[in-house]
């Protein structure tokens, strides 16, 4: 599950040549929805350092996790590691709006 987001002419991405950008959304176990804080990942911003301790964090915390990358294949070696260390999280539709 993943969407593609359209990138605002202003935005740096955009000016760098990213007319969109790819996102996914991971919840925790025993999430119903409603309000709740997450952990948010830019790809490939994001070195793997802050990768690891997004994911610390996640866990600790039982917070949803947001990866915004450039393409597909960085969410996907996101979900290997979203799988790896939190395999309870389920993979969901990002919310838009």
């Amino acid at each position: 599950m993943e969407t593609l987001l359209k990138v605002p002419p202003g935005h740096r991405a955009y000016r760098m040549g990213c007319k969109q950008a790819h996102v996914a959304c991971w919840r925790p176990p025993g999430d119903d929805g409603g309000v709740r804080h997450t952990v948010s990942v830019m790809l490939p911003e994001t070195p793997p350092t802050g990768i690891a301790g997004a994911l610390e964090c996640a866990f600790e915390f039982k917070t949803r996790l947001l990866v915004i990358a450039d393409t597909h294949e960085q969410v996907e070696a996101f979900a290997a590691q979203v799988a790896a260390k939190l395999g309870a999280w389920v993979r969901v539709e990002p919310p838009m709006g």
